[in-house]
């Protein structure tokens, strides 16, 4: 598919979070242009094209070459869902009502318009991959919001069989203790592993493809 024009924003772990693709749904509407949303937690302006030395990102910062490029950007509240559910919303957290990984914005504001949604509505044909709204627990996602609505990819990382084993081990351990069960839930392998695998074996490969 060819862009007359890519928009490109970060919104906000240093993995591929979600992406949305907004493209004219009337062909001849041509000169609308087609809107390429990525969406990466916790990345801040750790890029080249915004001056950081150490991080090597050209694609992105050819991207940014023929993009807007905010510089004085604000990030919302620092926490991921409740800073997406803002942005795409349009709504400050006050007002959304949502501060925290739990809360759908469709249960605070369940007749908001997001900026999916209202491409959508505009004769747009919008749709989604990967971690766009969404929550820690509970609901993932919002279908009045996309044309059409992509599997959501899950899975950050690869671990050996020995992690696994060690994991439920842990697991089992703290249940002895008298953990309760949700928290017991949220025990996970390391964060950060070397395991010798394919690109599209970790979270950020399987988005790409």
């Amino acid at each position: 598919m060819k862009f007359d024009r890519r928009c490109f924003l970060a919104a906000g772990s240093t993995v591929l979070a979600g992406g949305v693709l907004a493209r004219n749904a009337v062909a001849a509407e041509a000169k609308k242009p087609n809107v390429l949303f990525i969406a990466v937690d916790d990345l801040r302006t750790d890029l080249g094209c915004y001056g950081n030395k150490d991080i090597i990102t050209p694609n992105i910062d050819r991207l940014a070459k023929t993009s807007t490029v905010f510089n004085r950007a604000h990030c919302q509240v620092a926490v991921c869902n409740a800073s997406r559910a803002s942005l795409m919303t349009g709504l400050r957290p006050d007002s959304v009502k949502v501060w925290y990984l739990r809360v759908h914005f469709r249960e605070t504001t369940p007749d908001v318009v997001t900026l999916s949604q209202h491409f959508k509505q505009n004769g747009y044909f919008s749709t989604s991959f990967g971690k766009i709204y969404h929550t820690m627990y509970g609901a993932m996602e919002d279908p009045s919001s996309w044309s059409e609505q992509k599997e959501e990819l899950t899975g950050h990382w690869i671990w050996t069989k020995e992690q696994m084993a060690a994991l439920k081990a842990l697991k089992e351990e703290k249940r002895k203790q008298g953990w309760p069960e949700p928290k017991v839930k949220r025990i996970r392998p390391p964060a950060i592993v070397c395991e010798d695998v394919k690109d599209n074996q970790r979270f950020d490969g399987n988005m790409v493809d």
